[in-house]
């Protein structure tokens, strides 16, 4: 594949013969548990385009590893930058930002228009961080979904575990659970 938007549109073929309503498109290289229910929840209630889950991390972890979002009030997407080195801080704690989980919840037939603009798109990566999402914000309802413990509403268990080293430690944090 050519990239994370090249990958879901190589298999357009499967969305279209099982004509779902809701696209739910995930990051395989991370490790925690959510409840996909309350995310498309999330985005139905709000008549979103498109909703990105997220999650507060420290600036220093999030410094070119993470797509870093702002949000407004009602967590509408209105900026967002990928990987960036000095990632924008959240209002409430300059030590945090708003990072994508890499997960998103699409209504299918904008998801299809999106992914066909792309392809026919010369200078693109085919990267939902670097192209999509910074294009559509700009004119569509984007949401973030903020990944929270239901039971505390503290920041959940989450880890990108995209290097080996990430998934050795990742490993040992859960074996002293």
């Amino acid at each position: 594949y050519k990239g994370t938007i090249d990958a879901v549109y190589q298999n357009l073929d499967i969305l279209r013969t099982h004509s779902p309503e809701y696209v739910l498109i995930l990051s395989g290289d991370h490790i925690y548990k959510m409840d996909y229910g309350q995310m498309l929840v999330a985005h139905v209630e709000r008549r979103a385009s498109m909703t990105v889950s997220c999650i507060e991390v420290p600036l220093e972890e999030a410094a070119g590893a993470y797509g870093v979002m702002e949000v407004d009030e009602h967590n509408r997407v209105i900026g967002f930058e990928e990987k960036p080195q000095n990632p924008k801080p959240l209002p409430h704690d300059p030590t945090l930002c708003l990072a994508s989980m890499g997960n998103y919840v699409f209504d299918t037939g904008f998801l299809f228009e999106q992914l066909i603009k792309d392809a026919d798109t010369f200078h693109t990566e085919h990267d939902f961080g670097k192209d999509m999402i910074p294009d559509i914000i700009k004119r569509y309802p984007v949401f973030a979904y903020p990944f929270r413990d239901p039971r505390t509403g503290q920041r959940a268990y989450w880890r990108d575990v995209g290097t080996l080293d990430a998934f050795w430690e990742a490993n040992m944090e859960l074996v002293g659970v």
